[in-house]
């Protein structure tokens, strides 16, 4: 549900930036373990509105994850 949310307020880019995040996680060994995880970060990374380009909203995300990437991450669901 939250991950639709999230993609209705980037104009359903959301879930293509999601997708490509997790194939970088895939072809980097899986760095980010479990790959759900990658869509929780997503939802407290990326704020909307979608920028209009996949670069700048991934390099967006890749600098705030190494931000922070020390914190808990907690599932939104419970």
């Amino acid at each position: 549900e939250k991950a639709t949310e999230a993609n209705k307020a980037f104009d359903g880019e959301w879930k293509p930036m999601v997708k490509m995040i997790k194939k970088w996680n895939e072809t980097q060994g899986k760095p980010i373990k479990p790959s759900f995880l990658i869509e929780v970060m997503a939802m407290q990374i990326l704020y909307p509105p979608f920028s209009g380009g996949y670069v700048y909203e991934l390099k967006s995300f890749f600098a705030t994850a190494f931000d922070r990437i020390g914190e808990t991450w907690n599932d939104p669901a419970g």
